[in-house]
C-alpha cells in the first residue's frame, strides 16, 4: 500500500458477532513478537479499537466502548483516522473517540507488508472474522469529518470520496479485488461471498 508520512484513513461496513476486523503483518517474526497486531479490532460485544503504528513508539491504541452491542447482526460503518496530531474512531458517521497523538506512521504500512482482512494468524488455530464485511477503503490521507459523513450517507455500496488519496478499495462484493487502481488484489481464504450481502442493512 502507498502509505507513508503521518496520515491514514480506513473505512468499511461490518455486520458481526465477534473477533478481529483488520490485521497486518510486516514479517513472520514481528507479527509473532508484537502484542497488538491489529489496525482495527472489534472486541465483543461493544468495543472498537484503532491501532496506528508510530515509528519509534509502536502501537498506540484508541478504544471506544459503545453503549449498545455492536455484535447484534446489524450493519455498522466504522472509520479509523490518524492525521498526524490525533487518532480518531468514527461510528456511523459520528466521531466517538479521539486521542492526541503525533509522529509518522511506521514503514510497516508500506508495500512489502501483508494486509490481512478478517484474519489473525498469530494464534493456533488462526482466528477468522465471524461476520460480514463490505466496502473497505484505505486512504493515505486524513479524510475530513464531512468526507467521512458523506461516505456514511452514500451507504454500504457507496464509491470512494477522495480518489487522489485512495490506495485500496475492496467492495468485497463477489471477490477480493482492489478497485482503487493500485492492484492490491486479495486471495480469499475461508470466505463465503453471498448475493444477499445487504441483508439486515438499513440506509442512513
Amino acid at each position: 500500500l502507498r502509505i507513508s508520512g503521518n496520515t491514514i484513513t480506513i473505512s468499511f461496513w461490518f455486520k458481526s458477532t465477534e473477533q478481529s476486523l483488520l490485521a497486518y503483518q510486516g514479517s513472520t517474526e514481528s507479527f509473532l513478537e508484537v502484542d497488538g497486531d491489529y489496525i482495527m479490532r472489534l472486541t465483543p460485544p461493544n468495543q472498537l479499537s484503532f491501532y496506528p503504528y508510530i515509528s519509534g513508539t509502536g502501537f498506540e491504541p484508541l478504544y471506544y466502548n459503545s453503549p449498545t452491542s455492536l455484535t447484534n447482526g446489524n450493519w455498522n460503518f466504522v472509520v479509523g483516522r490518524y492525521n498526524g496530531s490525533a487518532e480518531d474512531i468514527f461510528l456511523n458517521g459520528a466521531l466517538v473517540a479521539s486521542n492526541t497523538l503525533t509522529g509518522n506512521l511506521n514503514p510497516g504500512y508500506a508495500a512489502d507488508t501483508h494486509l490481512w482482512i478478517g484474519y489473525v494468524g498469530k494464534y493456533t488455530p488462526p482466528l477468522y472474522f465471524n461476520g460480514s464485511l463490505a466496502n473497505m477503503q484505505i486512504y493515505n490521507i486524513s479524510l475530513s469529518q464531512s468526507e467521512i459523513q458523506a461516505l456514511y450517507h452514500e451507504g454500504i455500496g457507496g464509491a470512494p470520496t477522495n480518489l487522489q488519496g485512495l490506495v485500496a478499495w475492496w467492495p468485497l462484493n463477489g471477490n477480493a479485488n482492489d478497485y482503487s487502481g493500485d492492484d492490491n488484489n486479495g486471495a480469499p481464504t475461508n470466505v463465503m461471498f453471498v448475493n444477499n450481502w445487504r441483508q439486515g442493512y438499513t440506509p442512513p
